[in-house]
């Protein structure tokens, strides 16, 4: 049964709040379907209810079409724009790993590692 429910969430390209009632919607029919009978296998899942393709397909179907692109084009602005700020991140923590870097060259440079001390004797 979870193997039947993961394949069939897998399959949809948006899983939102509608989606996911559809999937308790099923999974409940599922459970009285186990009720009844006891070995089942997913073959008898997929007879019983149609493969997982055909769940998704027929759940798309049923639902408005302006609303399926409304929630792929979210999906995918929302993408872009995870993709700009993780990229402007990492262009800024390699700026700063840059100068940390060159400043860290500059104090190597300016430090004084060994000092030399001369000692005379000036006399009594």
């Amino acid at each position: 049964m979870k193997k039947y429910e993961k394949n069939c969430k897998c399959l949809f390209p948006v899983y939102g709040r509608h989606e996911r009632q559809y999937i308790k919607h099923l999974e409940c029919h599922i459970q009285e379907y186990l009720s009844e009978h006891d070995n089942c296998t997913y073959d008898d899942l997929v007879t019983e209810f149609g493969s997982p393709t055909e769940i998704v397909g027929s759940y798309y179907r049923s639902t408005d079409n302006n609303s399926l692109i409304k929630k792929i084009n979210f999906v995918r602005y929302a993408r872009l724009f995870m993709l700009i700020v993780v990229s402007a991140v990492l262009l800024f923590l390699g700026y700063k790993s840059y100068a940390l870097y060159q400043e860290y060259l500059m104090e190597k440079e300016a430090s004084t590692l060994y000092e030399e001390i001369i000692v005379e004797d000036l006399g009594p």
